[in-house]
C-alpha cells in the first residue's frame, strides 16, 4: 500500500471506508489510507495523516539536538581553555603515567593536559581549568570563558537565546496564520528553513561551532516553533468528533516517540558502532552523523505530510492601516482582551500553561546540562533512552484516562504536572554528584511518563475550551504562551548555577517550581464546565478539513468574506455577519 501524496478530501457524511467499498481498489487512491494508519480519524480526513507525517519529520529535525548539544559543549570547553586529564592505555597496571606533552598534576591521581589526548590515551570525564589560584573544575573556574560566558553553560545559553527568538517571532507568525491565506505556505517555508539549518550543522567543527551554535539558537529554534504554530492551527479542524482528539494527540505522541527511538538507534547508535576511541571527539563526529541522518529521513517525511495538508482562507481581515508586521503584537493584546472579557476560564488555562510549559520545554536542555556537568562521567544518551521509551506508556496512559474518563481533562493535566514535580525533586535529592549519578535511573522513567502524559492531556483540555471560529487565533496564542517564558528556566538555571559556584543541584529546582505554580493557577483559575458553556454558541463557526472540497476551498478567491472575524475578534459578531444560507459555504468562509 502507498500513501497518496495529494489526496482528495471527501464530502461530509462519506468516509474513505465507503469509498474503498465502492471502488474496491488500493493504489494511488484514498483507500490506501485506511490500510496504512491505525488512527481511525484518518479515514475521515486525510489531513490527519499529513499532520502525523509532518510531526514525525519535525520531531526528527528537533531531536537531533540530543547529539548536537553535547558536541558544542565539548567544543566550547576546549575553546574556552578547559581540558580533560589523560589516562594511558595498555600499560598493564593502574598507574597513570604522565606523558611529557602533558604538564601539571592536579592531585596524586589526575593529571592535566593542554590539548587532546594521544591515540593510546583516553580522556577522563572531568574537565579542568588552570585558574590563577590553581587547577579547578571547569564549571567552577572564573578564568576559562568563551565569548564572555562559561563554556559549561553553553547548552542552557542556546536554549535561552532560542526562547527569546521564538517569543519575538511568534506574534508575526501568528499574524500570517490568522490574517493571510498563506498558512500552508508558511508551514512549508518554516520546515524548509528548519531543514536548511540542520543541513548546515553537518559542517560542525572546531572552527565553525560558534556560528553554527548561533544559527541553531536563532534560525533553527525560531523555525521549529514557527512551524509548530502553523501546523497546530490545523488541529481543531482535523475532526468533527471531539472524541477523536485524544486519539489523534496520543497517536501523534507515540509516532513522535518512535521517531525519537529511531534516531537513537541510527543517529546515536551508529556512531558508537563505527567510531573508535574513547575521547570527546566522538561526540562531534556523532553529531555530524546525526544531522545527516535526520535531514535525509526527516525532510522527505515532512514534505510528504505538508503535501497532504490543505490551504485555508484568512480568519481575520486587516483593517485599513494595519499590516502583518505589526498586527501580531496588536492581536496578542486583542486576544488577551477577548479572553479576559468573554472566556476567562480559557485565560486561566493559558496562564497556568505558560508557566508549566516553560518548565516542560526546558527539561531536555536543563537535564542534559545537569547530567553532563553535575553527574560527570554519565552519558546523557543512557539517560535519554529510558526517558524517551517511557514517553509511550505516558501517552497511552493519557489516552486511557481520557477514554475511560478516570479523570477530567483538568485533573489529568494537574496529575501530569505533579508527576513531573515529584520526578525532578527525586533526581535533585538522590542524584547530585558523579558518585551518586546512577541514582538518577529509577526516576528517569517517571520523567518520560510525565512528558508523554502532559502533552496530549493539555491539548485535550485546550480543545474543550476553544471557541469556534477562533481556532487558529487561539492555537497561535497557545504557541505564543508556550514560548513567551521559554527563556526563563534555562536563564534561571545558569544564574543559580553560577551563584552556587557551579553546583547545579539546587538550580534544577526551577523546573518543579514552575510546574507547581502552573498547576495551582489551573486549579483555581479554570472552571472547565463554565468554559464549555462560554463557547457553546460559537461552535457552529468551526470549519473542518473534510469540507474543503465541498464548495469553498478550491474557490477560495470567490468566497465573500462578509463573515470573517473583524478586529473585534468576537466569534459571536462573526456569526451574526454570516450572510450565506449554505451552512457548508459559510463554514468555509468563516475560517
Amino acid at each position: 500500500s502507498r500513501w497518496p501524496v495529494s489526496s482528495r478530501l471527501l464530502p461530509a457524511g462519506r468516509t474513505m471506508a465507503t469509498e474503498c467499498q465502492q471502488k474496491g481498489c488500493c493504489g494511488p487512491c484514498d483507500c490506501c489510507v485506511t490500510r496504512c494508519c491505525p488512527t481511525d480519524p484518518v479515514r475521515k480526513n486525510v489531513e490527519v495523516a499529513g499532520f502525523l507525517y509532518d510531526r514525525v519529520g519535525g520531531t526528527l529535525q528537533f531531536i537531533c539536538m540530543l547529539s548536537f548539544l553535547p558536541a558544542i559543549a565539548v567544543l566550547a570547553k576546549r575553546d574556552g581553555g578547559c581540558y580533560q586529564a589523560c589516562l594511558n592505555l595498555g600499560n598493564g597496571d593502574d598507574n597513570w603515567n604522565l606523558d611529557d606533552t602533558y604538564s601539571g598534576a592536579v592531585d596524586d591521581d589526575v593529571f592535566s593536559n593542554t590539548s587532546t589526548c594521544f591515540e593510546d590515551q583516553c580522556e577522563l570525564p572531568q574537565w579542568y581549568c588552570d585558574d590563577p589560584g590553581g587547577t579547578v573544575l571547569c564549571k567552577e573556574s572564573t578564568s576559562c570563558n568563551v565569548y564572555g560566558a562559561k563554556p559549561t553553560n553553553i547548552i542552557s545559553l542556546v536554549a535561552t537565546i532560542s526562547g527569546v527568538t521564538c517569543a519575538v517571532l511568534m506574534p508575526f507568525i501568528g499574524a500570517i496564520v490568522d490574517y493571510s491565506t498563506r498558512r500552508w505556505e508558511a508551514t512549508a517555508g518554516t520546515m524548509a528553513l528548519l531543514v536548511s539549518t540542520n543541513l548546515i550543522q553537518c559542517f560542525l567543527s572546531k572552527g565553525t561551532w560558534f556560528p553554527l551554535t548561533v544559527i541553531q539558537g536563532t534560525l533553527g529554534g525560531g523555525a521549529y516553533m514557527a512551524h509548530q504554530v502553523c501546523l497546530f492551527a490545523y488541529i481543531p479542524e482535523l475532526s468533527r468528533d471531539p472524541a477523536d482528539v485524544p486519539n489523534i494527540m496520543t497517536s501523534t505522541k507515540i509516532y513522535e516517540t518512535v521517531a525519537i527511538l529511531g534516531f537513537f538507534v541510527l543517529g546515536l547508535g551508529l556512531p558508537l558502532a563505527i567510531l573508535t576511541g574513547c575521547g570527546p571527539d566522538n561526540e562531534v563526529t556523532g553529531a555530524v552523523i546525526g544531522q545527516v541522518i535526520v535531514v535525509m529521513i526527516g525532510a522527505p517525511l515532512s514534505a510528504l505530510g505538508i503535501s497532504m495538508m490543505r490551504k485555508r482562507p484568512a480568519l481575520h481581515k486587516l483593517a485599513p492601516g494595519e499590516n502583518l508586521a505589526t498586527i501580531g503584537i496588536l492581536q496578542v493584546g486583542r486576544t488577551f482582551g477577548t479572553l479576559r472579557s468573554k472566556y476567562p476560564n480559557l485565560l486561566g488555562f493559558f496562564a497556568g500553561y505558560t508557566l508549566w510549559e516553560s518548565a516542560t520545554g526546558a527539561v531536555t536542555t536543563i537535564t542534559g546540562q545537569y547530567v553532563i556537568e553535575q553527574l560527570t562521567g554519565l552519558s546523557f544518551t543512557f539517560v535519554a533512552v529510558p526517558m524517551i521509551l517511557c514517553v509511550i506508556p505516558g501517552a497511552m496512559m493519557a489516552l486511557y484516562i481520557a477514554k475511560k474518563q478516570l479523570l477530567t481533562s483538568k485533573q489529568s493535566v494537574i496529575a501530569a504536572t505533579v508527576l513531573f514535580t515529584f520526578s525532578i525533586l527525586m533526581v535533585a535529592c538522590f542524584a547530585h554528584s558523579p558518585e551518586t549519578a546512577t541514582a538518577i535511573f529509577p526516576f528517569v522513567p517517571f520523567v518520560g511518563m510525565a512528558n508523554g502524559w502532559i502533552y496530549p492531556a493539555q491539548r485535550n483540555l485546550l480543545f474543550e475550551l476553544i471557541p469556534g471560529g477562533s481556532e487558529a487565533e487561539m492555537m497561535g496564542f497557545f504557541q505564543f504562551c508556550s514560548m513567551i517564558l521559554s527563556w526563563l528556566p534555562p536563564l534561571t538555571f545558569i544564574v543559580l548555577g553560577n551563584a552556587l559556584g557551579g553546583d547545579l543541584r539546587w538550580a534544577l529546582m526551577v523546573v518543579p517550581i514552575l510546574h507547581t505554580l502552573g498547576a495551582v493557577i489551573l486549579f483555581f483559575a479554570c472552571d472547565v464546565e463554565q468554559g464549555k458553556k462560554d463557547i457553546a454558541n460559537t461552535l457552529s463557526l468551526r470549519h473542518y478539513g473534510d469540507e474543503a472540497e465541498s464548495g469553498g476551498m478550491s474557490k477560495m478567491d470567490d468566497v465573500e468574506l462578509t463573515n470573517v472575524m473583524t478586529s473585534s475578534n468576537d466569534p459571536e459578531e462573526s456569526a451574526n455577519a454570516i450572510t450565506s444560507t449554505d451552512d457548508r459555504t459559510a463554514s468555509v468562509s468563516s475560517f
